[in-house]
């Protein structure tokens, strides 16, 4: 099997291939921010030559859809599609909090991620080793100080929500944090190996399907109300 995943939702942005278990990455130079599209293509095509592996022999393209960094979310999206029209080749969405749970390990994990504008994406999994993560309950876009104990006795946490919040994030979910890993970052490796997994079981889907998720309604503060706050501070 081989599997293009690609990975742009925050500050780093990567790319890898899934060939047959194995898996090999390339971070997108000069992706400070959302790379551009053509940053991320060459990176794609440069990782395809190195491995000798041609365009038109994978199996399909996946990438993690989002939440994240809106114009990052936007390029992984459509990039991913365009490949996929051009070769012909289905499409595998990742959800980036998915892509964060499946790197804490197994167990019950808790995913925070920086939003920005005081606010935190979050979700809740339990992880098996080779399989893909099971959400639980909805992802939620939430103020630290809004968020409500979860259901998880033990948990570990991951993403950078962590060290947004501090430590009042882990009080306000109870249980008990067994490990916290605040500086993780999602990464094309993870992308590549769920997309093998949900491609394996059928979990593609037709390029014409490929949505971002957001999460949050609304992705960014209005003029008006950045000028509002700056008039505040």
């Amino acid at each position: 099997m081989r599997i293009l995943g690609l990975e742009t939702s925050g500050q780093d942005a990567s790319v890898a291939l899934y060939l047959d278990g194995e898996v090999h990455e390339a971070w997108v130079r000069g992706s400070a921010g959302a790379p551009a599209s053509d940053q991320l293509l060459a990176t794609v095509a440069s990782l395809l030559e190195a491995h000798g592996v041609a365009r038109t022999s994978l199996d399909a393209i996946a990438f993690s859809a989002g939440p994240g960094a809106f114009t990052g979310v936007r390029v992984a999206c459509s990039v991913a599609q365009g490949l996929a029209v051009a070769l012909d080749k289905p499409v595998v969405s990742i959800g980036t909090l998915e892509v964060l749970a499946a790197d804490a390990g197994a167990g019950e994990i808790v995913v925070a991620q920086d939003a920005r504008m005081g606010e935190l994406y979050l979700g809740f999994y339990r992880v098996e080793a080779d399989a893909l993560p099971l959400q639980i309950g909805e992802l939620l876009c939430v103020a630290p100080q809004a968020v409500a104990a979860c259901d998880f006795v033990r948990w570990r946490g991951i993403g950078s929500g962590f060290a947004v919040a501090g430590e009042a994030l882990p009080l306000a979910l109870g249980g008990e944090a067994v490990a916290i890993d605040a500086q993780a970052k999602p990464r094309a490796v993870a992308v590549a190996r769920l997309g093998a997994l949900r491609f394996a079981t059928g979990g593609a889907i037709d390029p014409a399907d490929v949505v971002p998720v957001y999460v949050r309604n609304k992705v960014a503060k209005t003029t008006a109300e950045r000028l509002a706050e700056g008039l505040k501070a």
